[in-house]
């Protein structure tokens, strides 16, 4: 099930995403842009990922040994088109997620998050982030209950980046409607 309720639109979001990125890509990193966001199930795009591939809208390359893919002409000009059938908000943060998930794995960025428990009894969840072994992120939180803490883990664990982001932005202000 997707949020766009037709192969045609999951076709057109991912060869947007793929065109805007403007390179060719292996398919985890495709794999990862897509389902980060939660607006395409997985067995949508893998099907609609192969039909691209034998309709020619995305080419594969090999390059030292490894398969790349890239959007045709073709992809393109159906990209171009049909893009504007799709929410410009849904393009918009899913454009900027792929930019950030992209820029993570060039900079080595590694996320980790793990549940202890206190003397107390309770959840404690700790989230690390790092930066070629240096750490940029970290923090220890409490949780109510065994299911909120699982929770929070998995959070981070899927959205790191979006979880860095929020706590950036309440610590500077930025967030300022929580705030009021």
């Amino acid at each position: 099930m997707t949020i766009f309720g037709d192969k045609k639109s999951v076709k057109v979001y991912v060869l947007y995403l793929m065109n805007a990125i403007g390179y060719p890509l292996d398919y985890p990193t495709v794999n990862d842009m897509i389902m980060q966001n939660e607006f395409v199930a997985y067995l949508d795009f893998a099907e609609c990922f192969a039909e691209m591939l034998d309709d020619g809208l995305i080419l594969c390359t090999k390059q030292e040994g490894k398969e790349l893919y890239s959007v045709s002409d073709r992809g393109r000009t159906v990209a171009q088109e049909l893009s504007g059938d799709l929410l410009p908000s849904v393009l918009d943060d899913s454009l900027a997620n792929a930019w950030r998930m992209i820029d993570f794995n060039k900079r080595g960025i590694k996320c980790r998050a793990e549940i202890r428990r206190d003397e107390d009894g309770r959840s404690i969840v700790h989230c690390v982030m790092t930066e070629r072994q240096r750490e940029l992120f970290s923090v220890s939180m409490a949780a109510e209950t065994e299911e909120m803490a699982a929770r929070m883990k998995d959070t981070f664990g899927r959205r790191p980046d979006v979880v860095y982001r929020g706590m950036l932005a309440l610590l500077t202000g930025e967030a300022k409607f929580l705030f009021d």
